[in-house]
């Protein structure tokens, strides 16, 4: 009897997979064309949109306050790093830095990095340095040995000014903001070295890891 009704289930689930299995890629297929389109359509009220409204500064209006201790120069420099307090010394037992995701704490999150950076006894590639999602955006510069305001912040803020008055803000191209982000603040990084494009800060196996969320390809 018991050999009867697993031949009968194997029997049942020989037949239910192929279904399931088409109707899985059926959906998926679907969904994908779904927001394909619906980003050619974003991409089609953007363009009209932008042809309608006004050309303007889109970025959220500053709340006045003085004295600020950070601010950027007319050439985009950050000015005021050397009024920070001193950082103290890293504790002894850290071993680890995750950076958390969130695109818009990736400014706070570099301000960090780079105070970790300034600790007197701060040694690049001796911590295991981990992000997830837009934290790799952070957790790689900084654990490449690349200055993460200096160099990340003064990109990040000149690539923001340079699209704020896009209508729809950076929805659409943030990834490719922080492709070309990245791509020079490496290059800079190198060249402050004397080393090619492509020589960084070598990592140890297993100091740097990452996680993203991929897209089927063709992207959508």
């Amino acid at each position: 009897m018991a050999t009867m009704s697993l031949s009968w289930s194997g029997m049942i689930s020989d037949l239910i997979e192929p279904p399931l299995a088409a109707a899985s890629a059926v959906l998926q297929a679907l969904l994908l064309n779904i927001f394909r389109a619906l980003t050619a359509l974003w991409h089609l009220l953007r363009y009209v949109a932008s042809t309608i409204l006004p050309n303007k500064d889109r970025a959220p209006r500053r709340l006045h306050r003085s004295p600020r201790y950070i601010s950027v120069a007319e050439d985009g420099q950050i000015i005021g790093l050397d009024r920070l307090p001193p950082v103290p010394p890293l504790p002894p037992h850290l071993g680890s830095l995750a950076i958390a995701g969130c695109a818009n704490l990736a400014c706070y999150s570099f301000g960090a990095a780079y105070a970790l950076q300034q600790a007197p006894n701060a040694v690049v590639g001796e911590l295991v340095v981990s992000g997830g999602s837009s934290g790799a955006f952070v957790a790689a510069p900084f654990a490449l040995g690349v200055d993460c305001a200096r160099v990340m912040l003064r990109l990040s803020h000149e690539t923001f000014v340079h699209h704020r008055r896009r209508v729809g803000g950076c929805i659409g191209i943030y990834s490719a903001g922080v492709r070309g982000i990245l791509s020079r603040a490496f290059a800079e990084a190198a060249a402050a070295r004397g080393q090619g494009q492509e020589v960084l800060w070598p990592v140890p196996p297993g100091r740097l890891r990452v996680s993203v969320t991929p897209y089927p390809y063709p992207y959508p």
